[in-house]
Formats: structure tokens, sequence, C-alpha cells
């Protein structure tokens, strides 16, 4: 999935492309091609399924129970809302408040430190030995 799931069944990942399919796990106004009915009857019935209980249980997710589940909270359901939290829930470039991965991680202040008092103590014993060699040359 998604290349292999039909975008009309609910698969956890919401499409939001303009392909003419309503994409069923897409939050109302996310997909051009769900009209707000369509998507006010993907959520459940709320009584039914315990929802409105403050406690987004393992049967809820942020589509079929937003009352209890908050968008971006790790319930199984990439909800790929803009709302300055990564999901969890959401693979690779799936929710837009995910930045992608560097590409190359931060190199260690530590390692920095320690070449440097490495080359640094090199460079000492380097000009130590020219001064003993020049003292040496003079004393002769």
């Amino acid at each position: 999935c998604p290349s292999d799931c039909p975008l009309d069944k609910k698969d956890g990942i919401c499409i939001k492309d303009a392909d003419g399919i309503c994409d069923p796990d897409c939050l109302p106004g996310v997909d051009p091609d769900c009209s707000q009915t369509v998507n006010q009857t993907i959520t459940p019935n709320a009584s039914a399924s315990g929802c409105g209980n403050g406690i987004c249980d393992s049967t809820e997710t942020y589509l079929s129970c937003p009352q209890d589940c908050p968008s971006g909270g790790k319930d199984g359901y990439c909800d790929g809302v803009k709302d300055g939290i990564c999901d969890p829930d959401c693979q690779k470039n799936q929710d837009p408040d995910c930045a992608a991965a560097p590409a190359r991680a931060e190199t260690d202040n530590t390692a920095r430190i320690l070449i440097a008092a490495i080359f640094g103590v090199i460079l000492l014993f380097i000009a130590l030995f020219v001064m003993i060699k020049m003292k040496a040359r003079s004393e002769q």
C-alpha cells in the first residue's frame, strides 16, 4: 500500500490527490474528491464506539474519534494534517509536519574536540622537536 491498495478502500493512508476517487481515509476537506457528506458517513457513531469518553481506545483513531484521539497521536492512523506535529503513524513523506531526515547526521562535538586536541599535541611535539634541534646546533 498505497501502490497495491484500492484507493476507495480504507487502508490508513490518506491520498489527497485530485484523482476522481474519494479516499475514505482522508479527513473532511483534505481530499478534493470527497464531499463533506461522504466524509461524515465514514466516521462511526460516537455512542456505539465509546467515542467521547476522553480516552483514545485501541479501536479509535483520529479519523473515527477526533474527540478522543488528537491529531498527531499514535493511534494507528496517519492523519497527514498540517498541525505542527509529526504523526508517528505516518510513513516517510505522508505528514507535511515530518521534516525529511538530514542526509548526514550532525558530527558529535566530542569527536571534533578530540581530533583537534590530537592535532594540537602533534603540532606541539613537532615544535618542541624543532626547537631542541635548533638549540643543539647552536651549542655546537
